[in-house]
């Protein structure tokens, strides 16, 4: 078998033509216009081909010498029998993520050091004289945010006209989902779209009554809604989904759930820490931080549900361990590991957040700051994780301080107490017999033996665990002494009995409890505070206007505070050699 040089015709602009090599029984004719191409892809398979000189079969396609010169081109990349005149395109590379390594043992960040573009800098001077009006956080009802709001992006009935325009082409939208669905499941199509006209008919006469008469609560509305979904237990997923698209024209300012805007902070995870998607620490940095979080097992407080654990289960992680990331963990476990950047990129989320769920944070500093804080988040997003990073509940975070607004902290309407009441739930069946009745059996079972002192009960603080251990003074051998206090929300306990539940904060200091002491009804709480306190971080602002501080040296002397002193409970835990201390947010 003989290897013919062939020429191929070039039709651009360079007068040299490309040329290549193929077996001389590859042609169909003496003319040489025809040639069998073997059907593979690289140029390493087409040499191996010509080596062992095969023969044309069938699965070969036949070609005109211009597509054979095309086929040619896709395997010339590593190819040794191109000309020195060839010109053809180099392999794409792919970009490799960065990889940024602390390789210093100092834990300070060296902010010029830093391979990323920084988040701007804010002008922010946190403080009671420049906050925005205190709004309420009380009892905020439905009507204050549903039809009068001044959001740009709200919907403003002026009148019964507007209302009833808005109320016809809705309803014509929900009858073409009704009408063009696809499902092939059997439903009285009739039937559910009269259920839906006729409630939502309802729902525009209270809405009209509303703009009548705003002061009046809107009970009628929710009677109706509960009625509706009373009857019709079996309305079709699309139909409700049309109903909720329907209402929101109505109340335009429902919020969205704290625990599903927490897919950010899952968002954050990925993008720095999951291998595989846009890697940004190498495999020692991930598993040194997994390290640092799982150290920190003995020291969570028993007011957080889950306890830390490794990143390798990160796909796994549940809403309650982002927000514990967020709020507590975060802010020190990432420091001296991921880029100075990044992580002035996460404070600027975490310090939002942080206020957002405090009425205290709320109430000296106001809606503005957070919102400023949440505005350049997002913005400086697209410089650290490109425009993928902008999901919808990203984008969101623009407008969570308009949410809190109007309806309080972010706890006050978010899903946690639901999901926690679930497992409460659970535990009431004891068969898979119909489960729902055994439980609202039980539940009218359990009201029903509720007693008039059992509310009393749940605001006042209980001691618990009684024992003459000490530490005592000498003037107070008295009083009877406790481990364990439980407060409607919390519990703070002796450092001998609990590491993790036994500090507390008392005028912006960070005290250990060694014990509980009670005369008549006075309790007393006797421990050591700390000596120094430092900031946990400095941008956007210093961590110490959000009581969050590194602290060290626990004073030698013992003292006493009257236990309704204490501002909230402390998640405090070892950090380089010194502790750092988080306020419980809801303490």
């Amino acid at each position: 078998m003989a290897f013919i040089v062939v020429e191929f015709e070039n039709n651009s602009t360079n007068d040299e033509n490309e040329i290549g090599i193929v077996s001389s029984k590859w042609f169909t004719s003496h003319t040489r216009k025809e040639v069998y191409w073997p059907p593979v892809k690289t140029q390493e398979k087409y040499e191996k081909i010509l080596k062992r000189m095969e023969m044309p079969i069938n699965e070969w396609m036949l070609y005109d010498l211009k597509k054979a010169e095309k086929k040619l081109k896709q395997c010339q990349y590593s190819s040794d029998i191109a000309s020195e005149i060839e010109q053809f395109p180099e392999k794409r590379q792919r970009s490799k993520p960065n990889r940024y390594i602390v390789t210093s043992s100092s834990n300070e960040e060296d902010e010029a050091s830093s391979k990323l573009k920084p988040p701007p800098r804010l002008n922010i001077s946190p403080s009671c004289s420049q906050r925005e009006a205190i709004f309420d956080i009380v009892d905020v009802e439905l009507s204050s945010a549903s039809i009068n709001t001044s959001s740009e992006n709200n919907v403003h009935f002026n009148n019964s006209n507007e209302i009833s325009e808005v109320f016809n082409n809705n309803l014509l939208h929900l009858n073409n989902l009704l009408l063009n669905d696809n499902s092939t499941q059997n439903y009285n199509f009739n039937d559910s779209m009269i259920d839906i006209i006729e409630f939502t008919c309802s729902i525009t006469e209270c809405v009209m009554e509303r703009q009548l008469h705003p002061n009046e609560k809107n009970d009628s509305i929710i009677d109706r809604l509960r009625i509706w979904a009373a009857l019709n237990p079996h309305v079709p997923q699309y139909s409700l989904t049309s109903l909720l698209h329907l209402l929101n024209h109505f109340f335009p300012t429902l919020p969205v759930d704290a625990r599903t805007l927490l897919k950010t902070s899952k968002q954050f995870h990925v993008q720095d820490l999951q291998t595989g998607y846009k890697v940004r620490l190498s495999s020692y940095l991930l598993k040194r931080l997994s390290e640092k979080m799982i150290s920190l097992k003995n020291n969570v407080p028993r007011e957080i549900n889950r306890k830390p654990r490794s990143l390798d289960e990160l796909a796994h992680f549940k809403a309650t361990e982002f927000r514990t990331f967020l709020l507590y963990l975060g802010p020190a476990v990432l420091k001296g590991i991921v880029d100075h950047s990044i992580y002035e990129h996460f404070t600027l989320l975490h310090s939002a957040i942080v206020i957002l769920c405090s009425e205290k944070h709320i109430a000296t500093l106001g809606c503005q700051v957070p919102s400023m804080l949440l505005k350049t988040f997002v913005q400086h997003s697209e410089y650290l994780y490109n425009s993928e990073f902008l999901i919808y509940n990203v984008h969101y975070l623009n407008h969570l301080s308009e949410d809190v607004s109007r309806y309080g902290k972010l706890d006050s309407f978010a899903a946690f107490p639901f999901e926690n009441f679930l497992g409460y739930l659970l535990r009431l069946i004891k068969s898979t017999k119909q489960p729902l009745i055994e439980i609202c059996n039980k539940l009218e079972q359990i009201n029903s033996f509720s007693t008039r002192n059992e509310p009393s009960k749940l605001n006042s603080v209980m001691c618990l665990m009684q024992h003459n251990l000490g530490p005592s003074p000498p003037a107070m051998l008295n009083h009877k002494q406790f481990k364990k206090v439980y407060f409607k929300d919390f519990v703070v306990t002796v450092h001998q009995y609990s590491k993790s539940d036994c500090y507390c904060m008392i005028n912006d200091q960070i005290i250990e409890i060694h014990n509980f002491l009670k005369n008549n009804d006075i309790i007393l709480i006797l421990g050591r505070k700390f000596c120094t306190y430092e900031s946990l971080y400095t941008y956007p602002f210093t961590s110490k206007n959000l009581k969050i501080f590194v602290i060290d040296k626990l004073h030698d002397d013992l003292e006493c505070w009257k236990l309704s002193h204490i501002d909230s409970k402390c998640f405090v835990f070892p950090f380089n050699n010194k502790y750092v201390s988080f306020p419980l947010l809801h303490t």
